[in-house]
Parts: structure tokens; sequence; C-alpha cells
């Protein structure tokens, strides 16, 4: 229930692992009037834990940094996420939240952790508190209390964190969550506790056993299916529960395997290697006024069907071409066929312009061009990138790409064009930009 003496407490759930908690991350929309998050439930009016003393007292509610009652200081800073649960206590108010949790091994051991702060509210202005956690009607622990110097109306929470250890009687218990006060003489009309990033797991520390390999590189494509060879129940890092995981990304993945009350782990860490395929483009014929230069389109080692490795090979006769691109141990590779030919078209081009406002050479253009239906032209920076492309014959570059000056230095050109009687071909080559 929000009114200007509620506490909202959010509980945004850290990783629960082996046990059945839903929403465990306890995100919500924060709204008026509020709801509690998929999943959780107040603890009501005449639970044993629950010290309120009329249904309206027993409403926490979902809040966050703008609300649900910003005026009054119903607000703050969650420790993660977007919301938080907080609970008040104070006269007839005790807020608290429950949930059914299931996947317990009896006699094992486990610890509830969380995160705790005061929050500061007009009329709750005590200044310390922790939490109650009950399992069913068993307190099983109150947590060393939090305490807050911020004003009313902060959306500062200095998050602290707490934990309680239980042993379970039950494959499943009901776990309580209530505002406690340390201080039950200093009221200052109420104490308002936020909690937030709850998990729950074994107590005994996780043991380290090789279970998912060495850390690997993949190449683009490949996959990776990790098979730890240990009895279920398995739980990964993302939640899963399958006794397999599929990676096909970059990361660090781990794994926990329960055996009675211990608990143990591994991780991978799995690296995709960023390798463009290789494209040397389509098969082409090529006019002989000017060579051919071929990319790969690909970053890594070279190695071309001519034994050379510069990231560039220039076809000067006609017949089959390839390159293999080496990245750590992934390769690509790429062919293309070249017909080198006499076209009898004219297209002479500069190899040189400078475009500084002198009104001299200020376009790199042909010099002459005769027997060209259509052609178009594609202007390329030393490393591929592309500085301008335009079908018009009468096209000139003036040196400015994305309305920027392009820097001095080497471009490379690649023509396409038809010739009068309809034949395609491809000029390529280089020419220097100066100032």
């Amino acid at each position: 229930m929000v009114r200007c003496s509620i506490i909202v407490f959010a509980l945004l759930a850290g990783q629960i692992r082996a046990q059945n908690v839903i929403n465990g991350d306890l995100e919500g929309v924060v709204s008026v009037p509020t709801a509690l998050p998929p999943g959780w439930q107040a603890v009501p009016l005449g639970d044993p834990a629950c010290f309120a003393t009329q249904s309206y007292g027993a409403t926490p509610d979902l809040t966050g940094p703008n609300g649900p009652l910003a005026s009054v200081g119903l607000m703050g800073n969650p420790f993660s996420g977007n919301s938080f649960v907080s609970g008040l206590w104070y006269g007839e108010f005790h807020e608290g939240i429950e949930q059914h949790v299931s996947g317990f091994t009896v006699g094992c051991a486990y610890t509830v952790g969380f995160r705790q702060a005061v929050v500061k509210q007009n009329d709750a202005l005590d200044r310390s508190g922790g939490w109650s956690v009950y399992l069913d009607d068993l307190l099983i622990g109150t947590t060393a209390p939090s305490s807050s110097s911020e004003p009313p109306i902060s959306l500062n929470m200095p998050w602290d964190l707490r934990s309680v250890t239980f042993t379970p009687t039950a494959p499943s218990h009901e776990l309580k969550f209530l505002p406690a006060d340390d201080d039950p003489d200093q009221v200052f009309d109420g104490l308002r506790m936020g909690i937030d990033s709850i998990h729950v797991r074994l107590a005994a520390p996780v043991v380290f056993q090789p279970m998912l390999g060495n850390d690997t590189v993949l190449c683009p494509g490949n996959v990776l299916l990790l098979t730890p060879n240990v009895a279920d129940p398995l739980h990964w890092q993302d939640g899963s529960t399958a006794s397999s995981f599929l990676v096909n990304s970059s990361g660090t993945f781990w794994v926990e395997a329960t055996q009675g009350c211990q608990l143990f782990g591994d991780s991978i860490t799995v690296t995709i290697v960023d390798l463009p395929p290789a494209n040397l483009g389509p098969d082409r014929t090529h006019c002989d006024e000017e060579p051919l230069i071929l990319f790969s389109n690909s970053v890594g080692d070279h190695l071309w069907s001519d034994g050379s490795n510069g990231d560039h090979l220039v076809a000067e006769a006609s017949g089959q071409y390839w390159v293999q691109v080496v990245e750590g141990p992934c390769l690509t590779s790429d062919t293309v066929q070249v017909v080198i030919e006499d076209c009898g078209i004219v297209l002479d081009l500069p190899n040189v312009f400078t475009p500084n406002g002198s009104g001299l050479n200020e376009l790199w253009k042909p010099i002459k061009r005769a027997g060209i239906r259509r052609m178009q032209t594609t202007i390329y920076g030393r490393w591929g990138d592309l500085m301008i492309a335009s079908s018009s014959l009468e096209f000139g570059w003036n040196g400015i790409t994305d309305g920027e000056q392009a820097a001095e230095g080497t471009y490379f050109y690649v023509i396409e064009y038809m010739d009068e009687r309809g034949t395609p071909g491809t000029r390529t080559g280089t020419f220097q930009l100066l100032r």
C-alpha cells in the first residue's frame, strides 16, 4: 500500500542456484498503486512473523529512483537493476515479502544472502535496522543493522551485504523477509528498510573440479558444446540446468554441480576470432590499360596464388587467382577468375591531384575518355574504406568525403564500365592526393 509512511523494499535477487526461485531479480513496474514483482507475495496479516495490526499495514511496495511516491521520499536507488522492495515497521505497519522455494537437500547447510539499506522517508526517520529471515514460521536469523545519515527524500542508499545460514528440514520451505528494528526506543515515526539482490546457495564453499576443459579459441561459424562428465544436477551461468551448454559467442562460461552438500565448479573462457570471410568479388573481365588490383576484404596474414603475402595482388594476366587469410587457428579463402583483354576504349586517369583551393588540378577525374557508355567510379582509402562512389560519366572527386577533407596519401579506384558494344569491364589503380 502506498502512503506517506510506507517504505518499499525491493528484492533484486542475485543468482539462486539449486533452488526454484521465481523472478529472483524481483524486477517489476513501479506504479501507484503498487504491486509486488511477479512470483512474490506479501507476508499476510495474521502470519506469526508479521506484527502488523491492520490489513493495509502488511502491504510492501515496489519502488525505484522515481517513486512510487517521490514527494515524500518513497523512492531510492536500487543496488542493482531497476527496482527494489522496501517495507515499513511502525505502529500498525510491518511489511514483508515471501516466496515458496523448492529444491533444498534436507540436512545440508544453505546461506541466504542479500543487500540491505535504510531508506529515508519524511515520516520514517529511524536511522538503523536490519531484516529478520524466516523459514516457514521459524526465525533463522536477524541481520546486523545497517545505518544511514542521509536526509529525508534522498536517493542515496548505502547497501550492505548480509547473510543468514540455515539447514532445511524439507525439500521446500516458505522463505520470508521482514524489517527488524535494532533500537525500538528510537522510532522517529518508523523504520523503513530496503532489500535487494537476494541469493540462496549451499553454505559450503565451491570446490574447483575440472569439467569444462582449457580455455579455447573458436573460428567464425564454429560452436562448442560443453558437456561436463558429472552427474546432474548442473547449474550454468545463465541459470539453465541442462546436461550440456552450447557456446556460440565469446565470453566466460561456468557450471556448478551439486553432490550431496558440496558444490563443485569450473569455468572456461571462449574467444571467437574476428575474421571476416575473404571475398575477391565475382569473376570479371578487365581491360588491359590498367592493372587489376585484388583485395581480400579480410584481416590477418595473407597468402596469394603467386606466393606473395601483401594485403593486395595485382592481376596482370588472365587466369585464376586465390587468397588465403589466416588469423590465429582460423583460415578463410576465396578464388576469382580474371580475363584481361583489349577493350578498345580510352580511359586516361591522373595519378595525382591537388585539391588545395588553388584552382588548378582540383578534381580527380578522367583526363580522356572514349568508347564508354556507362561508368561506375568507386574510390577507397589505403585500408579499403569507402571514400566516395558515383555512376556519373562526368564525375570528379574534390577530395571531400562525408563533409570533411580527406587526408593526403594513396587512394585506390575501381571503375566498372560498359563500352559502346555493351561489353563490361573494370579498371583499377591508385593515385595520390596532395594539398
